[in-house]
């Protein structure tokens, strides 16, 4: 239902939610994506593929991968997960991931169906021993038996670092029989007998993670990352294929999609038509036209550098905004004035010697040779979307549009 005032407004466009279930049906609106090429690439294969999908924070990309699994919801089970919601984002590593990914697919496949006896067996005994051993360093964890006990852990290592130290201490020396007893689960799961369907797991909001973390994981242990025999789509940050490692780690994945930012403005500054009809045609579809002026939206839409959670939240903003004014739709005024708030919470994050940088991107649009130190400050630029990345068959950058203006 589109929003009838801005106090609606509000609610729907919450930049923090991605689309999905009936919003997905209701909101979502056909964009460049390469969601259809890793879709088919998923359908095409019998085989355990390993996927990287990434892009700019903040572009869609969960909202794609929501399209992906109601897409292939009906060929494979789907298990996704935030690793947001299972993990501290400050600090992930490998054998967290692994273990996620095992107790999400656990726990989910035993919702369905229930495990052969041999196999329960097998898992009890080992997660028995794990835990012996994680008790003896920690007591009164209350983990219980079995396997599902990995499941409880889970939910101990995302807000307790001493338990989270303790299982990498313990399962990294055995990460070998994690991945067995993950992948026993798996083709379990997958014979006839189980559920008779491929699985697929979804690893979202890694894209989300430090630069120098997602680095470690993926360039330090993608070798332990491809080994669960199921299909596997992992987000990315950005930043990872401007590493040097980059080319020689993807031959551990079967594939990789970067999902790319819209282009409102084309590299010499003239407006793409298409890409402009299509933010419009976003916020008009959760909100009646009468709430937002033509001049306010072509200010958004303008501001937002094509980045959909700045253009989402731009919108929510300027309708608070209006709102407190007691005024029944968001004029240019109100955009302007979110602006310039988003404007300032850029700048904080700037030094001097970021400057140079932008300025340069600003006139030439592309990655000049940088020194080591210039290289690590684009990919923080780019990571925090102070740089935007477009294509045009070939790949310039430009500054994002909040604060392009005061680089004159």
């Amino acid at each position: 239902m589109k929003a009838s005032n801005l106090s609606e407004v509000y609610e729907i466009f919450d930049p923090q939610e991605p689309l999905k279930d009936e919003k997905l049906k209701e909101y979502c609106v056909e964009r460049e994506s390469p969601i259809d090429n890793i879709i088919r690439a998923i359908r095409n294969t019998p085989k355990p593929s390993k996927i990287l999908f990434t892009g700019t924070r903040g572009n869609g990309k969960t909202t794609e991968l929501n399209r992906l699994i109601d897409e292939l919801k009906n060929d494979f089970f789907v298990v996704s997960f935030s690793i947001d919601d299972r993990l501290d984002m400050m600090d992930v590593k490998y054998a967290d991931v692994l273990l996620a990914i095992g107790s999400g697919i656990y726990e989910i496949v035993t919702e369905e169906i229930e495990l052969n006896e041999d196999l329960k067996k097998g898992l009890d005994n080992w997660s028995e021993r794990i835990v012996e051993l994680i008790n003896e360093e920690q007591e009164g964890l209350e983990l219980g038996v079995g396997f599902s006990a990995m499941v409880r852990l889970m939910a101990k290592i995302k807000s307790q670092s001493t338990t989270k130290d303790i299982m990498r201490r313990t399962i990294e020396p055995r990460i070998s029989d994690l991945i067995e007893n993950i992948n026993r689960i798996i083709f379990a799961a997958e014979s006839d007998e189980g559920l008779g369907k491929r699985i697929l797991v979804v690893v979202d909001d890694l894209d989300k993670i430090a630069p120098k973390q997602a680095e470690e994981l993926f360039f330090g242990y993608a070798t332990a990352l491809i080994q669960p025999a199921c299909k596997i789509i992992y987000t990315v940050p950005i930043t990872i294929p401007f590493s040097n490692k980059f080319q020689h780690v993807i031959r551990y994945f079967d594939y990789h999609q970067i999902l790319p930012n819209i282009k409102v403005f084309e590299k010499d500054g003239t407006l793409n038509e298409d890409n402009y009809k299509l933010l419009e045609k976003i916020a008009l579809n959760r909100m009646d036209g009468s709430l937002i002026s033509d001049d306010a939206l072509d200010l958004a839409i303008k501001s937002s550098g094509g980045i959909l959670q700045d253009f989402i939240r731009i919108i929510r903003n300027s309708a608070n905004v209006a709102s407190g004014k007691e005024k029944g739709n968001i004029d240019r005024g109100d955009v302007e004035r979110i602006m310039s708030d988003i404007r300032n919470d850029y700048l904080r994050g700037l030094v001097t010697e970021h400057f140079e940088i932008l300025r340069r991107i600003k006139s030439e649009h592309n990655k000049s040779e940088y020194g080591k130190s210039d290289e690590e400050t684009f990919r923080d630029l780019l990571y925090n979307l102070v740089i935007l990345e477009y294509s045009n068959y070939s790949i310039w950058y430009d500054v994002h549009p909040a604060i392009k203006g005061i680089l004159e």
